[in-house]
């Protein structure tokens, strides 16, 4: 794993316990079992695969059936995904958006949302 790969572990790690976590990915079947081998699976509340689900980011509907899951309204939720179309998507729901380019600017722009707690 690269430097960039191991800050944004750590950064998942300090989130973990304080807020609910998902992953909503377009990914092919199977992402719990790579999460289980990288050991971060237990990190996250809920998993939404689009290759299990059948539905991919930026349908509407992927982040309505995450955001169910894991019992968070839209307005208090951020988004983070490294393709712009997909945070636009999330945003047009009312969900607080995040374009991902690298795990410090991630925390710092975090910073933002999760006023007064900051990590």
């Amino acid at each position: 794993m690269n430097r960039s790969t191991w800050r944004c572990l750590d950064l998942i790690h300090q989130l973990y316990g304080r807020y609910k976590l998902a992953v909503l990915s377009n990914n092919p079947p199977g992402l719990d079992k790579w999460l289980a081998d990288w050991g971060i699976l237990e990190l996250f509340d809920v998993i939404f695969c689009s290759g299990d689900e059948g539905l991919i980011k930026p349908d509407p509907a992927v982040y309505r059936i995450t955001l169910k899951q894991l019992g968070v309204p839209p307005n208090e939720s951020v988004f983070i995904d490294d393709t712009g179309g997909h945070v636009e998507a999330a945003q047009r729901l009312g969900i607080h958006g995040i374009v991902f380019t690298n795990a410090a600017e991630l925390k710092q722009e975090l910073n933002h949302f999760l006023r007064p707690s900051r990590f």
